[in-house]
């Protein structure tokens, strides 16, 4: 495609929480959580924390800043996925955060290879664009956690969610500590729902649970292996064109990690990313060294061994092990299910993150769409459309 549809970011009504009073708590410190968070801020309201389980913020956004001399890389989401970078300034919240100038982004129009086969068609119709010497996670860094970054609190496992009490939602901690809330916004992997590491009483209704088990959730990694000398082309897909035509969801692709880099040296990286049960599914359970051996078997039967000769070092990013994520993305579901995934419970249970997104779900712009629509929608009970 020549171009991609990307999310529009309706404007946050400045009124939206003039009548609320109440804490909210976030549960969650990536895209969708912090991007509630910070149109909370935007709002005026101070009475909020962000719940984070993991050790950091960022969620499925991850960067390797010690891998290559000049350029950090990305471990998680890479691609912007719109034909400029014009996306990532609309989705920020506050004015005064104007985003990067166009030099900061690649036009990603790379050679395309099946095989051994070249594809001109793809090449000539694929247009993304990413970044040139930043990633998700810095630009995150930056533009949106630093604002609310005083409200966030890691290490903070979420066990059980009361949101049926008479006096607000009870949050049962971990270490047995308990939280109150008027108001709870949930941005869990939709991995961790179908999982149901977080208690809710009541149940879930049964058909929000039937939409997290009619939504999928694929499994994936990615290796960066360093090379001596640059054997391999822009993109080779593993697999014939008709087989990513029928199912592009289940992919694994090889490909220059370092195209459109500022580069000061002649260091070469591959990255190997698999995505779906077919490329994943006896993969996903390695340790990262077997994970890293089986990536560079796959360069070596592409290129004819020349991975193993090559071979300096490599990073491993395995989503499906990941603790508090345990997936790559979400795919498939009906827009009815995905609307259902959002919807809010009690006028209380507030859920958000990419797989609460229709049009634009398994995508970063979606998930800080979702983040900011559940966050008008806790204070005022507006819908942002």
């Amino acid at each position: 495609m020549d171009s991609w549809t990307v999310p529009r970011f309706p404007p946050i009504p400045p009124d939206a929480a003039k009548d609320f009073q109440g804490k909210i708590v976030i549960v969650g410190a990536g895209v969708a959580g912090l991007f509630a968070a910070n149109t909370l801020k935007f709002l005026g309201i101070e009475d909020f924390i962000v719940l984070e389980a993991g050790e950091t913020f960022g969620g499925r956004l991850k960067s390797a800043f010690d891998f290559h001399e000049d350029v950090p890389l990305e471990l998680g989401a890479e691609w912007i996925h719109a034909s400029n970078g014009d996306v990532v300034k609309d989705m920020l919240v506050f004015p005064v955060d104007e985003g990067l100038e166009a030099s900061e982004f690649i036009k990603y129009q790379p050679k395309w290879f099946f095989g051994s086969s070249r594809s001109r068609v793809l090449g000539c119709l694929y247009q993304e664009t990413k970044w040139k010497r930043t990633t998700w996670l810095q630009w995150l860094e930056r533009y949106v956690y630093r604002h609310v970054q005083d409200k966030v609190q890691f290490n903070a496992v979420v066990k059980e969610v009361a949101y049926g009490e008479d006096n607000g939602v009870r949050l049962l901690m971990e270490d047995g500590a308990e939280l109150w809330a008027a108001k709870v916004i949930c941005t869990i992997p939709l991995s961790i729902l179908k999982l149901d590491a977080v208690k809710f009483d009541p149940a879930l209704p049964m058909q929000m649970r039937k939409a997290i088990d009619s939504v999928g959730m694929l499994p994936g990694f990615r290796v960066l292996l360093a090379m001596k000398e640059k054997f391999y082309p822009d993109v080779t897909i593993d697999g014939g064109r008709f087989d990513l035509l029928k199912n592009q969801d289940q992919v694994c692709a090889v490909y220059d990690a370092l195209y459109g880099k500022e580069l000061s040296d002649k260091q070469n990286v591959l990255a190997v990313v698999a995505i779906g049960d077919k490329y994943c599914k006896d993969l996903i359970h390695l340790d990262d060294e077997s994970l890293a051996k089986a990536a560079l078997g796959i360069v070596d039967r592409l290129f004819k061994g020349q991975g193993t000769l090559n071979y300096i070092k490599h990073r491993v990013q395995n989503w499906s092990l990941e603790p508090y994520v345990l997936g790559a993305y979400s795919v498939g579901g009906a827009s009815h299910e995905r609307k259902e995934l959002g919807k809010t419970i009690n006028g209380r249970m507030l859920f958000a993150g990419e797989h609460t997104c229709v049009n634009f779900h398994s995508l970063v712009p979606g998930a800080a769409l979702e983040g900011r629509r559940a966050a008008v929608e806790a204070v005022s009970g507006r819908i942002m459309s």
